[in-house]
This record gives C-alpha cells, structure tokens and sequence, in this order.
C-alpha cells in the first residue's frame, strides 16, 4: 500500500502479508485507516494508523472470502460486510456481532448506507456463484443487522 500527498509525493509504504486483495479503504476519526480486503481464509479488516503501521487486523473465515465494504461507526468500532454476512467490530478489532440477514439466497453486497435508525441499507445482488449475475437487492437492517425488509428485483 502506498500513501501520497496531495501532490503524488509518496509519503509511505508499506505491505500487509495477511491481505492479497484490498478492496477498500476508509479514513477513520483519528486520521488512521480502515481496510477490508480478503485471503486464503476469507475476509480481511485491519485498523491502520496515520503511518500505515497495523493497530490490529481480523481474519474472518467462511462466506464467500470477499470483503468489500467497511466503515468506522459513531462509537468507534467498525461495521463491515463479508460476502452475504454483516460483521460488526469493536474498536480494538473483536467481533462484536455476526449476521447473515438472507440464509436463503447468496447475496453480494456492492454499497451502502448507515439508515437514521442506525440500520443499514445495503444494495447489491443474488446469484448462485460469481459474478452473481441474478436479481438486482435492496435490504434495510437494524442496528444489530436484523432484516427489516428486502426487496429482489
């Protein structure tokens, strides 16, 4: 991974043997990074400080090993997505909860949005294996990812 200023200037670098594919990044409150990205083992998360060192990193095994969406919460933990599953950390990297809101179909999740209920509205699509090529997916959750509704296009 590669920090640059404004201008392009490379301010540091640095590899993360645990991670093969990074998938996003995301500035965090205190001017460090969250990343999701994904293994042999399956999910990815790491919380980095401002100079790219690792304050911690977690491994999430199972679905389908593609972890793609992450973002700091109000209290400083951290919600992300592996595959169909919706994981919830604490600020220091532990899992908090798990959740898989639709047993039934495989869902990737391709964006989201923190609801003013403190839920989530994740958009994405079904299909039975990648590129999951089916139905287009709205899902609403609660705060702990408990489906509210979803709806399949």
């Amino acid at each position: 991974m590669i920090r640059t200023d404004g201008a392009g200037n490379e301010l540091w670098r640095r590899s993360y043997p645990a991670l093969i594919t990074c998938q996003r990044i995301e500035p965090t409150a205190d001017s460090g990074f969250v990343v999701s990205g994904n293994n042999p083992i399956g999910g990815y998360f790491a919380k980095l400080d401002a100079q790219g060192n690792v304050e911690w990193q977690r491994q999430i095994a199972g679905s389908n090993g593609t972890s793609g969406l992450v973002q700091q919460t109000a209290d400083g933990g951290y919600t992300g997505v592996v595959g169909g599953e919706i994981i919830r950390l604490n600020p220091n990297g532990s899992i908090r909860w798990r959740q898989t809101p639709l047993t039934n179909i495989n869902a990737l999740y391709s964006d989201w949005v923190r609801a003013a209920d403190g839920g989530y509205v994740l958009t994405g699509s079904t299909g039975s294996i990648p590129p999951f090529i089916g139905s287009s997916l709205v899902l609403k959750t609660d705060s702990t990812g408990n489906v509210n509704y979803a709806t399949l296009d």
